[in-house]
């Protein structure tokens, strides 16, 4: 039984006893049948029939009493040295100190390395990303290193006594590997590699400007170098335009490692997204040039964009928004405040007057639309295509037929006698809401919304309708939206229901914390309510236009019908072309949205076609490009990172090493052998065998029967 000790017989059914009480009750029959029987047999053919059965009753209450074998053993054996050798781009290059390629394989192939292969036994594996088994010897092509991540798929595994980690440190992707080491339950023994100064390199960090500017009107670029490892030198600086010079500026790099940055007036005669790129030359003893340029792009409008905002009443909720909007030179803002009698003086009081705006902001406002009949013309104005943010302090007093219009086009469904709730609350991002362009701040959407002031009154409506998306939700009362938004025809609505939303600006810029999260709400909103998308049953977009060498790139959809509700099962394909031909298939993730994320593509321009069908039927079809430079992130900081790799190792109580010092590892690398019980537990009461034998038994007593004639 494999080495298996103390086996025995368990029976597991739950009337044991009176099956046992059943079984000798039925070999006590048997006897009684056969101790007169006609015609007479001898005693010892009886003895045989009884015996016959007795062993088909014995078969049968054997299975009913769940019989199960068991036994266990103990074992122990050595557990497995890890040695995980970091495959990136940066583990390619040769620094000041060593060829961190031959560094790499060096190691790999080590006396110490060897020494401990022959006591534990050893997987190498290569990472980047993630750790890569099709490879079997480094070729260092990884586009990211994601240090944290890889420890993370490691934690779970039971026959690993420690790991040797073999790289320079530097994570760009993933968890942080610190953090992520001080919960690895075994020991990280780590290997720098590579030099812990700066290399010699110069490269493009960001490139800042806005998202949109106007034809033949100046906006500005600033672009931001760091330069590390020179003596005094200059630079030239360039914008281009394919290969058109916009702007160039001469650059004094100093010595040390130092950040500079240097701001361009540009301006554009033409008109949509125009992809600019920002360089500077490649320059002597440069480890690389390959970040030395970095691509960015600009919608170009024709003019600036008109907004419309009609005011209820003056307050602080107005004032703040308004001060925020014209933080954007890109619009002019005209404005409506209502005067006694809901008397209106700009306002547009037709829907083509109101298409003049890209957008109308709300505050207190359904009333006087109502007094003026221009609900109707409001919703109208929407479903062609409108955008209106509607900022809700009370529960307006309207008749059935304007409540019943301002119901529809709400993101949220709103029943009669819907009233305002005095209450403080701090209000809750939704999963949609944490991951919507709407929603992104420099602080997590949790930590942000948590330390901002609370909110002190909230309109007690009813759920987002099933084709809007809630971006904030009551923190109780997970049901009732706080800002959600949604398409009506073929416009926009946004919707805030809770306030003071003013404060959110006002006590943060005192406090001195979360001083932009205001501003960058209002601008937010902005531009998705100024973005006028076509009209179409699929919209595909990804999350950038350009991407660093090796960044993952998420595909999203949009499937809708005529009406524009949400589409589901459907089947949404993507195909790109370009240096490499990709075809992939969009996961549905609810309410007519899809989604997918390419690890990463080689450098180059791709165009993508995307076709939606449902039921093998095309219902729509979308087209797009997105741009993925030779920046790459493995070459934006080079150095040995090694303060990472100290307590990495520290905190897993591992130790740090440099290829200089790895003589020693052997001694530190000692594991305890893995121990563990296995347990034979077999169930017995469900074998054929059991079924055969009793019909066996049963087939010799009767054939036996037969041959002498017993009745």
């Amino acid at each position: 039984m494999g080495n298996y000790e103390g086996i025995r017989l368990i029976f597991q059914g739950r009337l044991f006893w009176l099956i046992i009480l059943l079984f000798f009750a039925s070999v006590g029959f048997a006897y009684l049948s056969y101790r007169i029987t006609n015609p007479p047999v001898s005693q010892k053919k009886k003895r045989l029939l009884v015996l016959l059965r007795s062993l088909a009753f014995f078969f049968l209450f054997l299975s009913i009493s769940e019989p199960v074998l068991f036994g266990m053993k103990q074992w122990r054996k050595k557990p497995k040295l890890i040695i995980l050798a970091d495959n990136s781009k940066s583990l390619g290059i040769t620094d000041r100190i060593c060829d961190r390629a031959e560094t790499v394989r060096a190691l790999l192939e080590s006396k110490p390395i060897e020494e401990l292969k022959s006591r534990y036994p050893t997987e190498t594996l290569l990472f980047s990303d993630r750790i890569d088994t099709t490879k079997l010897s480094p070729d260092f092509t990884g586009d990211v290193t994601a240090i944290g991540n890889v420890i993370l798929s490691l934690s779970q595994r039971e026959d690993i006594g420690g790991v040797i980690l073999i790289t320079d440190g530097e994570t760009n992707s993933g968890d942080d590997p610190v953090f992520t080491a001080s919960y690895f339950p075994k020991k990280i023994y780590t290997i720098g590699v590579g030099d812990p100064e700066p290399t010699r390199d110069a490269f493009i960090k960001d490139v800042q400007t806005d998202r949109t500017a106007y034809r033949n009107t100046p906006f500005t670029v600033r672009v931001i170098l760091q330069a590390s490892g020179f003596e005094k030198r200059r630079a030239k600086v360039q914008i281009l335009c394919g290969k058109r010079v916009l702007g160039g500026k001469e650059l004094d790099i100093s010595k040390g490692t130092r950040i500079y940055s240097e701001d361009f007036s540009i301006s554009l005669d033409t008109v949509g997204t125009v992809d600019l790129t920002a360089r500077i030359p490649t320059l002597p003893g440069e480890f690389t040039g390959k970040n030395n340029r970095k691509l960015f792009s600009v919608n170009i409008l024709k003019s600036k964009r008109k907004l419309m905002l009609l005011v209820g009443k003056l307050d602080y909720e107005y004032r703040f928004f308004k001060e925020a909007l014209e933080k954007n030179k890109n619009i002019e803002v005209e404005e409506d405040i209502v005067k006694k009698g809901y008397r209106l003086s700009s306002f547009p009081r037709t829907v083509d007057k109101m298409k003049e705006y890209e957008a109308i902001f709300l505050f207190n406002a359904f009333e006087t639309l109502s007094k003026n009949n221009l609900l109707k013309k409001l919703s109208d104005y929407i479903k062609s295509g409108g955008s209106v943010f509607m900022l809700i302090q009370d529960a307006p007093k309207l008749s059935e037929t304007d409540r019943s219009i301002l119901a529809e086009i709400l993101p949220f469904e709103y029943p009669a006698n819907t009233e305002m709730v005095d209450e403080s609350f701090s209000p809750l991002p939704t999963i949609e809401g944490k991951k919507h362009p709407l929603m992104q701040f420099e602080e997590p959407a949790d930590r942000l919304f948590g330390g901002l002031p609370p909110l002190e009154e909230f309109l007690m409506a009813g759920e987002t309708k099933s084709y809007a998306t809630p971006l904030l939700v009551h923190s109780e009362l997970k049901d009732i939206p706080i800002y959600s938004i949604g398409t009506v025809g073929r416009g926009k609505v946004a919707a805030f229901s809770a306030y003071p939303l003013w404060k959110w600006s006002f006590l943060a810029k005192g406090f001195h914390k979360f001083e932009d999260c205001y501003d960058q709400l209002v601008q937010n909103l902005l531009v998705w309510l100024l973005v006028k998308e076509k009209v179409s049953p699929l919209v595909v977009e990804t999350d950038k236009r350009i991407y660093h060498s090796g960044e993952p790139i998420l595909f999203s959809a949009m499937v809708s019908d005529e009406s524009g509700k949400p589409v589901e099962a459907a089947s949404v394909g993507v195909k790109l072309f370009g240096k490499d031909s990709i075809e992939i298939t969009l996961d549905e993730i609810g309410k007519g949205r899809y989604e997918k994320v390419i690890p990463s593509l080689p450098p180059g321009e791709y165009r993508f076609n995307a076709t939606a069908k449902l039921d093998f039927d095309t219902i729509g079809k979308a087209s797009g490009k997105v741009i993925v430079e030779e920046y790459s992130l493995e070459f934006e900081d080079t150095r040995m990172n090694r303060p990472a790799l100290i307590s990495v190792a520290e905190k897993t109580g591992g130790r740090f090493f440099t290829p200089d010092e790895i003589d020693s590892l052997p001694e530190c690398v000692k594991f305890e052998d893995i121990t563990g019980t296995d347990y034979l537990e077999k169930p017995l009461w469900d074998y054929p065998v059991f079924l055969l034998l009793f019909i066996l038994a049963l087939s010799l007593e009767w054939f036996i029967r037969k041959r002498s004639d017993l009745l």
